[in-house]
């Protein structure tokens, strides 16, 4: 899965849980697509911090062709829970 000859590059938050691990698992071994793994811990290729004004700038600072928000519980973000799928919409190109 290339564009243009490079890459895609794709961000999976919560890339490290039940559902996203298998995700990142599967694009991994597809050719031509390089995913990065977004999880709130030290350790990701990318810490996206939900708390944070500049989350689609931090997003958008990987450059992914994709955004994939694989991050549950919604319900537990307290009082604005699709702050995470807002920063993956504002960060596309």
């Amino acid at each position: 899965m290339t564009r243009c000859g490079e890459a895609v590059r794709g961000v999976v938050i919560g890339g490290t849980g039940v559902f996203g691990s298998r995700l990142v698992a599967g694009l991994r071994r597809m050719p031509g697509v390089r995913v990065l793994v977004a999880w709130r811990f030290p350790g990701g290729d990318v810490v996206p911090d939900r708390t944070a004004r500049d989350m689609a700038q931090r997003l958008s600072a990987a450059r992914p062709g994709i955004v994939i928000v694989a991050a549950e519980p919604f319900q537990a973000y307290g009082d604005d829970p699709y702050t995470l799928v807002r920063a993956a919409i504002a960060c596309r190109p």
